[in-house]
């Protein structure tokens, strides 16, 4: 079970970060505009909704998933998003006005640096939202040794963090569903963070995904937001979309391929403690080309030589620029391919979906193809 001291101090992180967003933005528009006092308590009854939805997202599912709740939802987020690069663009542009006025002897009016923030930021806005909706399918080709002879090729499509919930659901999985078929994969691959909170149409959103009839297969890890959200509730609907969960175990497909699914660390938060990977991977039989679902992608040096292929996913990428940079600390491998010395690849996809603001910001989604090809001996 998750602690309640963690919770307790995650959601006073957040909304202290939220309470400062909030000031910035008000010093901002009250040092700008003379406001009547009725201007004023609607804009800070809009902000007291605004801290509502977060709430209701994370302690009352069926009402978050309503439609009232939703509207408010895709408000919040988007204001979230709003929020973060009102900050961002509107320290920079303060940073640039106090260069100016130090050096140039010159001001720049408070309203217009305001109004020239807020334009930026709804065009920054803007751009992420339409980023965020038009997925990218990546290719891979690689060749190997192992495929017996009777197989000459074998198609794999990863998809990772998907984030069902209350922004996106049966439309964003018929768009996705429908762009993995025209893939014509041998196997479809998932690899983590299916869903989240408030999910809208469970059962809509599994006939989309059971459309996928991959001939090897539909195989998926967990994420840490499968634990987040509820381990039992992930795996039924994960059933009920087509994808067989593999944790911390494998399979092995038309005598050429062997799939294994290892638990996010997540698990271990929730009371789950995990088998170390390395004992998952030695039982594996070696002859076989060995695929390995990760969530995380942390190349553990432990496993080197255990697999052939590692799809993980988690990062986004970074998602909002410039937090990129941020993800890439404790992330390196933060999206794209890597080869490693011992000659394995991993690949880290993007994610399909957003988590928290529906915006994506030089970090486009994405779907991987991987075309295994036998090489010949």
């Amino acid at each position: 079970m998750k602690s309640p001291l963690m919770f307790a101090l995650f959601l006073t992180a957040f909304f202290a970060v939220f309470t400062l967003l909030h000031w910035f933005f008000w010093r901002g528009l009250n040092g700008s505009f003379s406001l009547p006092q009725r201007a004023k308590w609607g804009i800070l009854a809009f902000f007291a909704l605004m801290y509502l939805f977060p709430i209701v997202t994370h302690t009352h599912t069926a009402l978050a998933a309503s439609f009232p709740m939703r509207g408010v939802a895709w408000i919040g987020y988007l204001w979230l998003g709003f929020l973060f690069y009102f900050l961002f663009i509107g320290g920079t542009m303060e940073i640039i006005a106090f260069a100016i006025r130090k050096v140039a002897h010159d001001d720049i009016p408070r309203r217009a640096l305001f109004l020239a923030t807020v334009t930026l930021c709804f065009a920054v806005i803007a751009y992420g939202f339409y980023e965020a909706s038009h997925i990218r399918v990546r290719h891979l080709m690689l060749t190997s040794e192992k495929l017996p002879e009777f197989v000459s090729k074998i198609r794999m499509v990863q998809i990772s963090d998907v984030h069902f919930s209350q922004l996106h659901g049966v439309a964003f999985a018929e768009k996705l569903t429908k762009l993995i078929k025209d893939q014509n994969p041998d196997m479809l691959l998932l690899t983590g963070d299916f869903l989240d909170r408030g999910m809208v149409d469970e059962d809509g959103i599994a006939a989309k995904w059971r459309e996928i009839q991959a001939p090897l297969g539909n195989y998926a890890c967990t994420g840490n937001h499968e634990f987040y959200n509820g381990l039992e509730y992930a795996e039924e609907m994960l059933r009920k979309s087509g994808f067989t969960l593999l944790r911390n175990t494998a399979v092995t497909r038309a005598n050429a391929i062997t799939v294994v699914g290892l638990d996010d660390p997540t698990a271990a938060r929730f009371g789950d403690e995990p088998p170390s990977a390395r004992s998952v991977l030695e039982a594996l039989p070696r002859d076989k080309y060995t695929v390995l679902l990760k969530h995380q992608p942390r190349d553990e040096k432990e496993n080197t030589g255990l697999f052939d292929l590692q799809l993980s996913g988690h990062t986004h990428n970074g998602q909002i620029w410039p937090f990129s940079f941020l993800v890439s600390i404790p992330f390196p491998m933060r999206g794209g391919f890597y080869k490693q010395d011992d000659g394995s690849m991993i690949v880290v996809s993007s994610g399909a979906g957003t988590w928290g603001p529906p915006i994506r910001v030089f970090a486009p989604p994405d779907i991987v193809v991987i075309d295994l090809v036998r090489q010949l001996k």
